[in-house]
């Protein structure tokens, strides 16, 4: 059986369904938060339970579209944080299987910027690199072309 390949190959961060930047790489991580739970005299776990669903991540090299994101919140932003709220927005991921040639699809929904850093070296490029935290996680495949 042939080995999965995967090739990670376009993400896109949407806002109110505008598209509003692109990442070149972004990661993902999942936790169920598990705790053990051991019986009196034991040193083995009897039980293990889940706890809440967390999904969160970064994304670097995702420069945004401040064009795009103003007109998606409405002015310059400053509203937002008078009234002490952030934006949610959605990342979309593309995942190609290099050997079947199908694409898996990414999506995170209900993200907020959890923090926000901003290199600017002497000579050479300007990189962004955002953490953040997820509602929800969804996956679906489809063939290219699709």
């Amino acid at each position: 059986m042939a080995e999965q390949m995967f090739k990670g190959f376009e993400g896109t961060i949407m806002f109110n369904g505008d598209v509003v930047g692109r990442a070149e790489s972004f990661s993902i991580d999942v936790s169920n938060n598990l705790d053990k739970f051991f019986e009196v005299g034991s040193r083995l776990a009897a039980e293990l339970k889940e706890g809440n669903f967390e999904v969160s991540g970064s994304i670097s090299s995702g420069f945004i579209n401040s064009a795009k994101l103003a007109l998606a919140i409405g002015g310059d932003g400053e509203s937002m944080f008078a009234q002490q709220r952030l934006p949610s927005f959605e990342i979309v991921g593309m995942v190609e299987n290099v050997n079947t040639g199908k694409t898996e699809k990414v999506t995170l929904k209900g993200c907020k910027i959890d923090s926000w850093s901003l290199d600017l070296p002497a000579e050479d490029w300007v990189m962004e690199s955002v953490d953040f935290q997820a509602i929800n996680i969804s996956r679906g495949t489809q063939t290219a072309g699709e």
